[in-house]
């Protein structure tokens, strides 16, 4: 019986110290997310320090870029960020603000900033070159198309319709405005002065339109 009992505890000293041994021989990913490029082939010898493969989490991306120092005191963690794509120029995603270098380059006179973008529906891929944009602070204004504005000498115009009676009759006549413009924000214009809420805003046909003409709105 006692031979019996030894040769079972044998028996299981040999499956432990086998499944340790596989144990060494498995690789584990830390983090869930799809396998990109191996950099190993069937029967290669590896060691604990190599590179196998690298495994991307595309679910929540990380972009990193240098803020310049005179921005410091503008700076806090949760401003909104925007990706905007650099061909179409419209926004990819929007994240926040979630790390401030406590130090700042020297040589660029900015500071390291990272931003957390979610990326649950895969638009986004690790490495992809996009353009980051703060948005340092919010308020109402007005946003008028790019197709209504008119550029001439160096200066912007937009036609807004206003009523006339100067001859006897009502009607709708077109008025040429100098506007002044601030940024552009994806197919439209910031207008800082020159134009007021509710009015009438001509946004086709501009370059036919002279200052008074009389119009007729589009049915």
């Amino acid at each position: 019986m006692g031979q019996a009992e030894a040769g079972v505890r044998q028996a299981q000293s040999q499956v432990a110290s086998a499944e340790v041994n596989v144990g060494f021989k498995q690789v584990t990913a830390p983090i869930a997310g799809v396998i990109g490029e191996i950099f190993v082939k069937p029967g290669d010898l590896v060691s604990s320090a190599q590179t196998i493969t690298n495994i991307i989490q595309n679910d929540a991306l990380e972009l990193r870029m240098l803020v310049p120092s005179n921005r410091l005191g503008q700076l806090r963690p949760g401003l909104t960020v925007e990706l905007i794509d650099p061909n179409s120029r419209d926004r990819i995603s929007t994240g926040q603000v979630s790390f401030i270098s406590p130090s700042v380059d020297q040589a660029a006179q900015a500071v390291l900033v990272k931003a957390v973008f979610p990326n649950s529906n895969g638009k986004l891929r690790n490495g992809q070159s996009v353009e980051g944009r703060i948005i340092w602070d919010r308020g109402t204004g007005l946003l008028i198309p790019t197709t209504a504005v008119l550029q001439m000498s160096g200066k912007s115009f937009a036609y807004v319709a206003e009523t006339d009676n100067s001859n006897g009759k009502t009607q709708q006549v077109a008025r040429m405005r100098p506007v002044k413009l601030g940024d552009i924000q994806q197919q439209s214009y910031q207008v800082l002065n020159g134009l007021k809420p509710g009015e009438s805003l001509i946004v086709s046909g501009i370059l036919r339109l002279r200052d008074g003409v009389p119009i007729q709105p589009e049915t």
